[in-house]
């Protein structure tokens, strides 16, 4: 459930990149009137500068849905310890010959 309201957060973020990319034709093809250096200031930022940041709060929003922040304060993240039985960890030692020249080739290249 969670991915779907990231992914429905993501999508709203899609009027605001078109409008960004709109803005960016406009600034590189249109008048002098949609530069950002010269032209009038109220198009940057409301074009600009106020559909990056709907974008960003959004964007950020949606990873929160996805994976929020505040699980990882309740479960401990430590490693899984081995289960009884023999381990899948093989000691470097009892390792066979093979093993450490393949090692030793890829450290080589």
């Amino acid at each position: 459930m969670t991915a779907q309201v990231g992914l429905w957060i993501a999508i709203a973020s899609f009027p605001l990149y078109t409008v960004r990319v709109i803005y960016f034709m406009l600034v590189e093809f249109g008048n002098v009137e949609f530069d950002p250096v010269i032209g009038a200031w109220r198009y940057l930022v409301c074009l600009g500068f106020t559909m990056e940041v709907g974008i960003v709060i959004l964007l950020i929003l949606a990873g929160v849905a996805v994976e929020p922040w505040w699980i990882g304060m309740k479960f401990d993240r430590s490693m899984p310890r081995a289960r009884s039985g023999k381990s899948a960890e093989v000691d470097v030692e009892e390792a066979p010959p093979a093993y450490s020249r393949v090692v030793d080739q890829t450290a080589m290249t």
